[in-house]
């Protein structure tokens, strides 16, 4: 099967080889010894390289055989995947004018073992150990990459001799710097790091905060992605090794991949979540939560030492860019569909792949080891994850508005079942879910009356003019109750031509008969329908909360006795329970 890192990445360095034309022009080159002249000496163009593939050469070795250094056509520092000893010659010529005290520095964290010889002739000046095999404590200057003071005497022609080994790619972009210029740079780079730092624990705050509050899994990848991807920068650049675990010689060593491994895992749950990939293709959907697990596998197993760096570092290789192959389809599919989370996706998939081919083409050796190239893939992640942040955000607008449609479509669903289809009114279960609480609110002076009307000569107009007639007084008369009422009130249609009324807040049991007769009125004029002219009239029986009973059943019991009671005494009357009331 056709390697897909590899595909992208000669795809990626045929696009921006012209950018690296330019800088492969300092590829190294046999050159005359460097003068000393400044205070930021680039020793790359003056290196020469012995290859030593059985590790067996040492130091008089190489000054034995100078005539077989030779330079090397790689690109700017960048030796790639070599597991062989290189050893590295750098003539330099010390003016008697220059300082004596240089800083050697080596800009890349993950070398294993290095070390440097100043040599004058056969003397050895100077030697220093350096390198990822040793703590932070231990190193010649306990700093975040590859450091050491060199004393470099004036007015003297000078050998460096390098030799470097490492299980990792060998970059080594070296220079002779004086201590000013080490600290702004170091300073610089500390700052715009630790505003990376700063970006990416403000998406994390934002993650954990969204996780706890909306209980969505998005927010737990995104800052599951957030934390191992800060991590993974702060050790492949030297900063957790300086800051983090300085004393702890396994992760000063591995942490870089370690970590590497986890960005994977959330790189494929988070994709998988965003784009809902099982929704559309459950096969691939299951692949994604597969692949994570097998990233977080093949952590603990690096991690507890049953594979080693070798393996591991390419198992981060073959599957780094899995998580946008597998969803790039569906996020395409999203995207012309208007889904703005998969465009999102999209953007920042094609913006970490810049980034993530940029590295593969520094690991693999086939591009200049300069900062901005190193650089590059954690501006790159940067960029990613705003986007996923962006996905977040409109993944959650998204969910708010399914919930608060749901939350609409139930409540017209409520509402219909609690409302009477023909006069808009409550029907009987609107009825009884609102009228205890009512009566329960009724006190001397604040009394709650229930009323219940029947029409008076309604089947005569169903008989003569047809339900449709009938209907439309039904709507009308309703209207007209719910006219004489007050907001608060309730106007109910029980069925047929029966009504409920109930009234709030009444002072007293005169107020009660006032709304009985207001109710009774309500019937004077023709109803004007829409082929003719009605008339009918009401009868109205109404009971009193307490004084009358205490629940919303007794009430409707009474109130509709005393109706039944005011049809038999001749109807077009308000009655209240064993007491008559006499028209107006």
């Amino acid at each position: 099967m056709r390697d897909p890192i590899l595909f992208f990445t000669r795809l990626l360095l045929k696009c921006l080889l012209p950018a690296f034309a330019l800088l492969l022009a300092f590829s190294a080159r046999a050159a005359a010894p460097l003068a000393l002249v400044g205070d930021d000496i680039d020793l790359w163009p003056a290196v020469t390289l012995l290859d030593d593939p059985g590790h067996t050469l040492r130091l008089p070795d190489a000054l034995a055989r100078r005539a077989e250094f030779k330079p090397t056509d790689a690109p700017y520092a960048n030796l790639g995947l070599n597991r062989h000893t290189v050893w590295l010659r750098v003539p330099v010529d010390v003016p008697a004018d220059a300082p004596a005290r240089w800083w050697f520095t080596i800009d890349y964290v993950a070398l294993d073992d290095v070390e440097v010889f100043v040599q004058r002739g056969a003397e050895t000046l100077q030697r220093v150990e350096m390198g990822d095999h040793l703590t932070v404590a231990e190193r010649p200057f306990p700093g975040r990459t590859h450091l050491a003071l060199l004393n470099l005497p004036a007015g003297e022609s000078l050998e460096l001799f390098v030799r470097v080994r490492t299980t990792s790619t060998m970059i080594v972009p070296m220079s002779l710097r004086q201590p000013v210029v080490v600290s702004q740079r170091e300073n610089a780079f500390q700052m715009w790091h630790g505003i990376a730092l700063g970006i990416g624990l403000c998406v994390l705050a934002y993650a954990l905060t969204g996780a706890i509050a909306n209980r969505e899994s998005l927010y737990v990848w995104l800052a599951w992605s957030s934390v191992t991807g800060i991590l993974f920068f702060f050790s492949y650049f030297g900063l957790a090794q300086q800051y983090l675990w300085p004393e702890n010689r396994w992760l000063v060593q591995n942490g870089a991949v370690l970590l590497m491994l986890l960005v994977l895992v959330g790189g494929f749950m988070f994709a998988e979540r965003a784009l809902d990939v099982g929704s559309m293709h459950p096969r691939i959907g299951r692949a994604m939560h597969v692949m994570a697990a097998l990233m977080l596998l093949a952590a603990v197993l690096f991690a507890t030492g049953v594979i080693d760096y070798h393996l591991a570092t390419d198992i981060s290789a073959w599957f780094g860019a899995w998580p946008m192959l597998l969803s790039v389809t569906v996020a395409i599919r999203r995207a012309r569909s208007g889904d703005r989370a998969a465009a999102w996706t999209i953007g920042g998939w094609a913006t970490y792949t810049v980034g993530a081919m940029t590295a593969m083409a520094l690991s693999r050796g086939h591009a200049p080891a300069t900062l901005a190239m190193q650089e590059t893939y954690m501006v790159c992640a940067l960029v990613q994850i705003f986007a996923w942040v962006m996905v977040i955000n409109v993944r959650v607008a998204e969910f708010r508005e399914e919930a608060a449609a749901t939350r609409r479509e139930h409540d017209r669903v409520l509402l219909i079942s609690q409302t009477d289809p023909l006069t808009g009114l409550l029907n009987r279960r609107g009825l009884q879910l609102g009228l205890q609480p009512l009566i329960d609110q009724s006190a001397p002076g604040r009394l709650t009356a229930v009323y219940l009307l029947d029409l008076d000569g309604f089947k005569p107009v169903n008989d003569l003019h047809g339900h449709d007639a009938g209907d439309e007084l039904l709507v009308q008369m309703g209207e007209r109750l719910k006219g004489v009422m007050r907001a608060n009130d309730l106007v109910a249609r029980l069925g047929g031509d029966e009504f409920v009324v109930v009234a709030t807040q009444l002072g007293g049991e005169a107020e009660a008969e006032v709304v009985g007769h207001k109710l009774l009125a309500c019937s004077d004029a023709p109803f004007q329908l829409t082929h003719t002219e009605c008339a009918v009239g009401i009868t109205v029986g109404y009971a009193l909360a307490a004084g009358d009973g205490a629940d919303a059943a007794e009430l409707l019991r009474r109130a509709d006795a005393a109706m039944y009671g005011g049809k038999q005494a001749g109807k077009r009357r308000v009655r209240r329970a064993h007491v008559e009331v006499t028209p107006a």
